[in-house]
């Protein structure tokens, strides 16, 4: 299962509430002093694992006193709106704890009134938004204002679905819960938020939610997300979509050179094999304690990847035997790069959100289906070449669909190896479908 960093409250899989243990940035996110603390090098990190911009062409706004776009009168109705929409919902949502529910123009303008939704018009403006969304989040059951921060839930640092977005505070009696942003400048906290106050950002600008520790959190959204077809359906105009209309310059202008990926998965393919013959069942705990021992022992000056590529030889065929264990179980680790990269910035691995031995179990399962299926040493680069070319179609499904897709075998070897090259696979997919995609093959 892959996961697609754009995840707003109007993507088809939203970024929601939750403990999201060992997401990458989580720390900074639960740690008030580490986002004040933290280095312009471990920003930037950050930024770019996540596929986001540093530097937007549009900086996010932040505007919590100057100017409101609702009154109190007009948040409360929407509070109370969406209070009794969420009684009724009668367990529609999977997490009744962030309840999420899209609502028409004339809907919003029935609780707030015309003169306020011209309002709202202006300050999205020069960009007309076609989703309106209004979000419930309610802190855990026994959460209360000394909550233990690791135990309450957040938002972790992702970028956007929608092209822009107007998020308006529809109230302030909660604690925590404060919007976060990521650019050059560092980490912008939103705090201090009363009713009818806004911030607008785009999709590129990382962010995330400090974990909310205790109240209600109502908010309301306008988003752009920049599927016309309705609208152009309803004007009754029969005009190409900006995608549909992109000549073949564009198209070649989005091409990635993935070339370099024939020769990686072909030192993958002896891999497997020099691992099929040697590693045994018995030594996983030791070789994932080996592992994490390292790891530990590393710090963002003495960085745990460039470690390991001098301990094991970078993954070449050279690799001793008596290192093979300790390569699976990193590798194996590469293979949930968001939360490879939050335990390069932490030095540790959160056993909650990843278990290593039974994920090395997994991937030897993987390996072991490959090479029964396949004669890996017969395997030609045009064979290689052709399915790089379906993983890159692959990938690109992935970012214009709402369906998670499964890859074939063989494509999936081909992810996993760009997956084992963390910084040119950040850097690759950001260039190729605009956002990070994360994975887990627990799902």
């Amino acid at each position: 299962m892959l996961r697609l960093r754009g995840g707003c409250v109007a993507s088809p899989i939203p970024a929601t509430f939750d403990q999201h243990h060992g997401s990458l940035g989580s720390h900074y996110l639960r740690d008030p002093t580490k986002l004040t603390s933290a280095k312009k090098k471990q920003v930037e990190e950050l930024v770019l694992r996540l596929g986001g911009d540093l530097d937007p062409d549009e900086q996010p706004v932040i505007n919590t006193n100057k100017y409101h776009l609702l009154n109190q009168q007009q948040c409360s109705s929407l509070v109370h709106q969406l209070d009794k929409m969420h009684r009724s919902s009668k367990g529609s949502s999977k997490r009744t704890n962030d309840f999420r529910v899209s609502i028409t123009e004339q809907q919003l303008v029935v609780s707030i009134g015309q003169e306020a939704m011209n309002k709202l018009r202006v300050a999205f403006a020069p960009q007309k938004f076609d989703t309106i969304k209004l979000r419930r989040v309610a802190a855990a059951a026994g959460a209360d204002a000394g909550a233990d921060a690791d135990a309450t839930a957040l938002v972790p640092f992702h970028t956007d679905h929608a092209q822009r977005i107007l998020q308006v505070s529809l109230n302030d009696d909660y604690m925590g819960g404060e919007l976060t942003f990521v650019t050059s400048k560092g980490f912008q906290v939103c705090k201090q938020r009363p009713p009818g106050s806004f911030t607008i950002h785009t999709k590129n600008v990382v962010h995330g939610v400090t974990p909310l520790a205790c109240g209600t959190r109502y908010s309301l959204f306008l988003c752009d997300t920049g599927d016309e077809s309705e609208q152009q359906h309803k004007r009754g105009e029969d005009v190409l979509s900006e995608r549909g209309a992109r000549t073949e310059k564009e198209e070649e202008e989005e091409h990635v050179d993935l070339s370099y990926l024939v020769l990686a998965v072909r030192k993958q393919f002896l891999f497997f094999q020099n691992v099929a013959t040697t590693y045994m069942y018995e030594e996983e705990d030791d070789a994932v304690q080996t592992y994490l021992s390292k790891l530990r022992n590393s710090s963002p000056e003495n960085n745990h990847h460039k470690q390991m590529i001098a301990c094991c030889g970078g993954g070449d065929e050279s690799s001793n035997d008596a290192l093979l264990n300790l390569e699976l179980v990193w590798r194996t680790h590469m293979l949930r790069p968001l939360l490879y990269a939050q335990a390069c910035f932490t030095s540790d691995v959160d056993e909650r959100a990843l278990n290593l031995v039974e994920a090395v179990k997994r991937q030897q399962n993987f390996m072991k289906k490959i090479l029964e299926k396949e004669d890996t040493s017969q395997i030609t680069d045009e064979q290689i070449k052709a399915t790089v070319e379906d993983y890159c179609h692959f990938m690109h499904q992935m970012s214009t669909s709402s369906e998670p897709k499964e890859p074939s075998m063989m494509v999936d070897v081909v992810w996993h190896t760009h997956m084992q090259l963390p910084e040119r696979y950040a850097k690759d997919v950001k260039a190729m479908v605009g956002r990070m995609i994360d994975h887990n093959d627990e799902e």
